[in-house]
């Protein structure tokens, strides 16, 4: 699946490096022809006017009212609205007369992306202890999903469970979660956050600090 993606970064830096002057400019269509026809037709919001490659919070309050606008329905990644953000923000861009960056001489780049979708019918999550088993239900209470995104499957089984804290390994906090464990070829099972987190007033690393 391959879905297209304005340069963003470009109208991030203008954002970024703004001035004091913020008073917004209401959207309206422009007049300027430098962004062609196929880039400004049927666009879900028009193009301001007055907007111009120069940084100043006038142009960023009307490109931001422009993208907030309930017709984008949040411009999620690879969703239909999300399209049509990043053909905007193209056309914008050309009628501010930047130079574009993207695939082909665009100002849209090509972004591979990867859908995984969990196969309820053939998936499940059992724990067993001392011959009594426990089987999760999938949505309540657990969540099964990995970031091996090239295998088409995976499953595991008769896996012994190693609890490892945090399972963190810090040598400059002296904290090793690890110290003493087997954990060859069994499956790890550890608590979320940083060990700070359950201590927050203390010193213990860097407080309700949450990382992976």
């Amino acid at each position: 699946m391959m879905r297209f993606s304005a340069m963003l970064s470009t109208l991030a830096l203008l954002a970024a490096c703004g001035g004091t002057d913020t008073a917004p400019t209401a959207p309206v269509q422009t007049t300027d022809t430098t962004a062609s026809a196929s880039q400004t037709s049927n666009l879900l919001m028009p193009l301001p006017t007055h907007t111009s490659a120069a940084i100043s919070g006038n142009d960023i309050s009307a490109r931001i009212a422009a993208l907030s606008d309930d017709r984008f329905e949040g411009r999620a990644p690879g969703t239909e609205s999300g399209e049509e953000a990043a053909r905007w923000i193209a056309a914008e861009m050309a009628r501010i007369g930047l130079q574009p960056g993207g695939t082909d001489d665009s100002y849209l780049q090509p972004v591979g992306m990867v859908e995984l979708t969990l196969d309820e019918e053939n998936s499940g999550l059992t724990i067993s202890n001392s011959g009594t088993d426990e089987t999760l239900s999938l949505g309540t209470d657990a969540v099964i999903w990995s970031k091996r995104q090239t295998e088409d499957s995976m499953s595991f089984e008769d896996s012994e469970l190693v609890f490892v804290g945090y399972g963190v390994v810090a040598p400059e906090y002296g904290w090793n979660d690890y110290d003493g464990l087997d954990v060859a070829g069994k499956t790890v099972v550890m608590l979320v956050n940083d060990p700070g987190y359950a201590n927050p007033e203390g010193e213990l690393f860097k407080g309700r600090a949450m990382t992976y």
